[in-house]
C-alpha cells in the first residue's frame, strides 16, 4: 500500500503531464498543420501509457457504473473544447487552427479548475457518505486515480478525434477550391 506522500508524488506527476499537454496544445494552435493531420490525432499518444495499468485496476476492482461514468464525463469534458475548435486556411494557403480567445481561456482554465476541484474534494470531502461506512473503511485511492486519469484520456482523445475530422473537412474543402480555381 502506498503512503500519502507517494500518492502526492503521483498526483504531482499527473498535474505535470496536464500542464505539459496544455502548453503543447497551445503551441500546436500557433502553427500550421503539416501533412494529412495524423499528428493532430496522435500528438497525445503519451496518454496511452497508463492504459495497461488502468485496465488492470479496473479488471480487479472496477465498478461497471463508474467505468461508464468515466467515459461519459470524458465526453462531456471534451464538449467545450470541441465547440471552440476549428481550422481555417491561412493567407499562405496552409491549414491552421483558427484562433479563438474562448478556446484559450478554456484550455488554460480547465487544468487549474480540475486541480482545484480535486484538491478540494480530497481535502474536505474524502468520502461523501463516510458516516454510513464502517470505521475501518479506507478509500481505494488507486481506483479513484484510475478513474480520474481515464476521464482525462477520454476527453483528450474525443477532442483530438473531433479536431482530426474537422481538419480533414477543411482540407477537403480547400482542395476542392484549389481544383475549381485551377
Amino acid at each position: 500500500m502506498l503512503t500519502k506522500e507517494q500518492w502526492d508524488l503521483i498526483g504531482y506527476g499527473v498535474w505535470a503531464i496536464i500542464i505539459y499537454m496544455t502548453l503543447k496544445q497551445f503551441l500546436e494552435t500557433r502553427r500550421p498543420v503539416k501533412g494529412n493531420g495524423l499528428r493532430i490525432l496522435l500528438s497525445d499518444i503519451l496518454l496511452v501509457a497508463p492504459l495497461p495499468w488502468i485496465i488492470e485496476v479496473w479488471y480487479k476492482r472496477g465498478v461497471q457504473e463508474d467505468i461508464l461514468l468515466c467515459f461519459l464525463y470524458g465526453v462531456l469534458l471534451a464538449i467545450p473544447y470541441i465547440l471552440f475548435s476549428n481550422y481555417a486556411v491561412n493567407k499562405d494557403g496552409k491549414i491552421q487552427f483558427k484562433s479563438n480567445i474562448i478556446f484559450y481561456i478554456i484550455l488554460f482554465a480547465f487544468p487549474i479548475l480540475r486541480y482545484e476541484v480535486r484538491t478540494y474534494i480530497f481535502n474536505h470531502h474524502p468520502i461523501f457518505f463516510q458516516q454510513y461506512l464502517p470505521k475501518a473503511y479506507v478509500p481505494d485511492i488507486e481506483i479513484m486515480l484510475s478513474y480520474y486519469i481515464m476521464v482525462l484520456v477520454v476527453s483528450t482523445f474525443v477532442w483530438r478525434l473531433w479536431c482530426y475530422f474537422r481538419f480533414r473537412a477543411v482540407a477537403a474543402k480547400a482542395q476542392a477550391n484549389r481544383s475549381m480555381n485551377a
